[in-house]
């Protein structure tokens, strides 16, 4: 195993019906969670003119459709990194001007905050980060607006040049002694920690997780792989029950 899409796919398979992740709202199950996901990536792609191994900002709430975000930006092979929809303008921004991101993909929900980060975060030419040739063109990407027609045969020759040294995410500390400082994590990273932690913790498609950890805290890449690896579910606790998260 290489790439970290093989866990949905492989328990999508196995169990299509059954529930992937959910909130008090709905839920996706592996079927649809593989099918969004794959919807997303070609159309990531297709918007991001083919770009590879690149980062992709994720501005969404914690919710179900929020991990098919995530997976479709590893289909559209980039990778993506977190932004929690309540944190300051200013951490976003300098998250975003570190990254130099291709995109950032949001919803009608939090489409005035992606324009305030890209107002403050471009130049007049409409990019992003740094100077020169590694300038990117800063999009904003509305998943209400998703096509779902984008041509998803891009989509085999993105895994055919996939490597599992490739990067999954990136994840940024708090900034609590100055500028938050990210670290990109690897498919190889991802894959021999899921197994690992699957193995300690005996998780199988029996296990049922409440998720309280953000998306955007490296403790909840522990739940949420071993959920996907494993044909297990994640329940979304709400905020107001864990008003501290």
């Amino acid at each position: 195993m290489k790439n970290i899409l093989e866990f949905i796919e492989n328990s999508a398979l196995k169990y299509p019906d059954k529930l992937a992740v959910a909130d008090e709202e709905g839920g996706l199950t592996y079927g649809q969670m593989e099918r969004l996901s794959r919807q997303i990536g070609a159309w990531i792609y297709e918007k991001t003119d083919g770009v590879r191994n690149k980062p992709v900002a994720v501005l969404l709430d914690k919710k179900p459709g929020s991990v098919a975000a995530y997976m479709g930006v590893v289909y559209s092979g980039n990778f993506y990194v977190v932004l929690d929809a309540e944190m300051p303008a200013s951490r976003a921004e300098s998250i975003l001007g570190t990254l130099n991101p291709v995109a950032v993909v949001t919803d009608i929900g939090h489409m005035e905050k992606a324009l305030e980060l890209y107002r403050n975060g471009v130049d007049e030419d409409g990019c992003q980060g740094q100077e020169g040739e590694n300038k990117e063109v800063f999009r904003i990407l509305n998943l209400d607006e998703l096509d779902t027609s984008a041509d998803q045969s891009v989509l085999d020759a993105v895994r055919s040049r996939a490597i599992d040294t490739d990067p999954v995410y990136a994840l940024f500390t708090s900034g609590s002694t100055g500028v938050p400082k990210g670290a990109v994590v690897s498919h190889r990273n991802v894959i021999s920690y899921t197994y690992w932690y699957t193995e300690a913790f005996g998780i199988d498609e029996s296990t049922i997780f409440g998720s309280q950890t953000p998306f955007y805290f490296s403790m909840s890449v522990s739940d949420l792989y071993s959920t996907l690896k494993n044909g297990a579910t994640l329940y979304i606790i709400p905020r107001r029950i864990s008003p501290s998260l």
